[in-house]
């Protein structure tokens, strides 16, 4: 079958309007997007007419909402404002990063409204900002499973980005300082010519388990009582699985798993890959070979639907001690 033909045959497939209508919606999305990273000009001009979401320190500006969170945007106009009636200019603007858009291509920024700022009296403080915006600065870590799921996508890529704006000021090479994109989407070393681009720590977390229980650890930093599964970052060249395999192996002395694999949103800069882990071998009476710098108690516990998981269950009660 020539290669004309194969292109005929697909294009008779018969695909619903409105997936058709959806597919070109996202793809004129994602070309704005591109638009706004490539042209500065352009970017600014959306700037002006599109949605900011506040930082401070990196905790993101939330509402409490009965038992969620909600995030608070705000206009260019009502950010200028604000910044005025803190001694803060509107240049400060130029400090956000494109974080969106909407299918209308209404685009979304992120701005820290303490990173880079010095101590004079001109700076923001966060209890004077939380009072004039109504809302309050909360660490995502606390916030992010009260967040709806589209909100704490874009919160947790916000973050991620100021971030790593806010630690790759100066050029590896030349040591000179770097300049961002209006987008923040690359710095740019003018001594050096080099370019830098937005980078993730890839993470993998697993839940080890046996058919019947899963595999739990701790390490000596965590709160009384907490437990958690296994967790990681991936070196460089891996496969996730790789990864996955590497940690159990190094962290409880387990070595064969089989994966299942799922998604988690972005935190902080890393994207974390949820995994679940199956033992290919009955691990029922062997002892958790425990790395000690890495954790300090581990043990395996009955899963179950509903309940938490209890301390008796330990196998390594005298690394409690």
């Amino acid at each position: 079958m020539s290669l004309s033909s194969l292109f005929l045959g697909a294009a008779s497939w018969k695909v619903p309007q409105a997936c058709c209508k959806q597919l070109s919606t996202y793809v004129t999305k994602m070309r704005y997007l591109f638009e706004l990273k490539e042209d500065d000009e352009i970017c600014r001009k959306a700037q002006s007419s599109g949605r900011f979401y506040l930082f401070h320190s990196l905790a993101p500006l939330l509402q409490k909402s009965g038992n969620r969170y909600q995030v608070l945007p705000f206009r260019a106009s009502e950010l200028e404002r604000i910044l005025a009636k803190f001694g803060q200019d509107a240049q400060k603007i130029e400090h956000s990063v494109l974080i969106g858009c909407s299918d209308q291509h209404e685009a979304w920024f992120a701005l820290d409204l303490a990173l880079g700022n010095s101590h004079s009296s001109g700076s923001l403080q966060k209890s004077e900002m939380e009072s004039e915006l109504q809302g309050a600065f909360i660490d995502l870590r606390k916030a992010l499973f009260q967040l709806n799921e589209k909100d704490a996508s874009l919160i947790s890529t916000a973050q991620a980005l100021l971030r790593w704006h806010d630690c790759h000021q100066f050029c590896g090479k030349s040591g000179q300082p770097t300049q961002k994109n209006v987008a923040g989407s690359k710095r740019v070393c003018a001594s050096s010519k080099m370019i830098y681009y937005p980078q993730m720590s890839p993470v993998v977390i697993t839940l080890v388990s046996d058919g019947t229980r899963c595999l739990l650890a701790r390490q000596s930093s965590f709160p009384k009582g907490m437990y958690s599964a296994l967790s990681g970052f991936c070196d460089v060249g891996e496969t996730v699985e790789e990864s996955v395999r590497r940690e159990v192996a190094e962290e409880v002395g387990v070595g064969a798993v089989l994966l299942r694999e799922s998604r988690r949103p972005l935190v902080e800069r890393g994207r974390v890959r949820e995994l679940g882990g199956t033992s290919h071998w009955n691990v029922r009476f062997k002892p958790l070979d425990l790395m000690p710098a890495e954790l300090s108690n581990g043990f395996r516990s009955l899963l179950r639907p509903q309940g938490p998981c209890f301390l008796k269950h330990s196998v390594m009660i005298t690394l409690l001690s």
